[in-house]
This record gives C-alpha cells, structure tokens and sequence, in this order.
C-alpha cells in the first residue's frame, strides 16, 4: 500500500505543478527556473511531457535502489512548487 500511495503522491505533484504552470503562461507568466525554461525553449509544447518522464525516470532510479525516502523529498519539493504556483495564480486574478 506505501508504494502505491507513494507513486499515486508522485502522480499528483507532477500534474498539479504542470496545470499550475501552464495556468500561470497562459495569462502571460514566465518560467523562473533556467532548466525548465531551456527545456521549454527546446520542447516547445512538449516541455510537460519531458518534465514528467524526467521525474518519474529519477525516481524508478532511486526506488531501485532502495532510496524511498528520496522520491518522497522529489514529492514534497515538487508539492512545493505547485503550492507556490497556485499562489502566484491567485495574486494575477
């Protein structure tokens, strides 16, 4: 049940941060972190799809070796992100 909740955990971080990204360019936004805005630049429209594989690759390389606790610290740094955009969403109206 833990891997399950904690893949379901890693699921839903992923997507909100996406939504909330995506929210915040489509009302005229910017991506502040360097990685994703190169990797928007290169991607165009597929840079979430990059950004999810990525994440999801470096966490089935952590579990393999036993690190849990590590794709947890993945999930709560991503849940992070996804609160902070949702609080930029709120403050452009």
């Amino acid at each position: 049940m833990y891997e399950l909740i904690t893949i379901l955990a890693l699921f839903a971080v992923q997507i909100a941060d996406v939504w909330t990204t995506n929210q915040i360019l489509a009302r005229g936004g910017r991506e502040l972190n360097p990685i994703m805005k190169w990797i928007m630049d290169k991607t165009g429209d597929q840079w979430s799809v990059v950004k999810v594989a990525a994440a999801l690759i470096v966490a089935a390389f952590l579990w393999a070796d036993g690190m849990i606790s590590a794709v947890w610290i993945i999930i709560a740094i991503t849940g992070i992100v996804a609160l902070n955009n949702y609080r930029v969403l709120r403050g452009m109206g």
